[in-house]
């Protein structure tokens, strides 16, 4: 599980910016929230929706590339070295 720190969890977002290229928020840090719980609250805002829509082929991709490379048991560092890189590169590209 991942959690995010956030100064209110009944309001996470406080700004946003929206470039096309990345959404930003700005949290301050004093309590952990489940990831899961942010996304239900930022799904609201039209900017953080156009985002997260926008990017769904590439989540699609990333969990697809993890599943196969679980589904052969290789770790991140093996399947690096089958494709001559490093497990950073894998571990960047995959979450």
């Amino acid at each position: 599980m991942h959690t995010v720190e956030t100064a209110d969890s009944s309001t996470p977002l406080r700004s946003a910016q929206n470039d096309s290229a990345h959404l930003t928020f700005d949290l301050e840090v004093t309590h952990d929230v489940k990831v899961s719980d942010l996304h239900k609250k930022w799904s609201y805002a039209p900017e953080y929706r156009a985002a997260y829509e926008e990017l769904g082929p590439k989540f699609d991709l990333t969990r697809a590339l993890i599943e196969a490379r679980i589904g052969a048991k290789l770790t991140q560092a093996q399947l690096a070295e089958r494709m001559q890189t490093t497990q950073s590169v894998i571990a960047r590209n995959t979450p």
